[in-house]
């Protein structure tokens, strides 16, 4: 019972830190320098996983499953990573369009993996997937 409990609280708090991640982003103000919101954003990433954001980018479908199941991360831990990379990509000007269709792409498959790993419908799943499927057909 232990140990599920010392599970529990790891998984909350891997949601919790990306949760403030998205919450940094969605509170940036027009003055605010995005470069030191990736920055930090990246920061908090690797400090709970050990990776960069960067390095998610480009993997395929299997790799980046082995990486959630590693993490033990849930449905909802991959939604939020969708909208994290999704965050990122319109927060960043500097990007170059290679850079933001592999954001886009690793945002499809983490919404991917989310739908494997449970059995309930999401609304909000299946409109940002929509809409990531369109900025990569533009």
């Amino acid at each position: 019972m232990h140990h599920r409990d010392l599970i529990s609280d790891e998984i909350e708090r891997m949601g919790n830190v990306l949760r403030m991640i998205i919450n940094r982003f969605l509170n940036l103000e027009p003055g605010d320098n995005v470069q030191i919101a990736i920055n930090e954003a990246n920061k908090q990433f690797t400090e709970q996983f050990t990776i960069e954001i960067d390095d998610l980018l480009g993997l395929e479908l299997e790799s980046l499953r082995q990486f959630v199941n590693q993490n033990q991360l849930t449905s909802e831990h991959c939604d939020e990573m969708a909208n994290i990379l999704c965050l990122l990509k319109s927060n960043n000007e500097i990007f170059i369009e290679e850079k933001r269709k592999m954001h886009l792409q690793t945002a499809a498959l983490f919404l991917t993996i989310a739908e494997q790993k449970t059995d309930v419908l999401s609304l909000e799943r299946m409109d940002l997937k929509s809409k990531i499927a369109q900025q990569l057909n533009n």
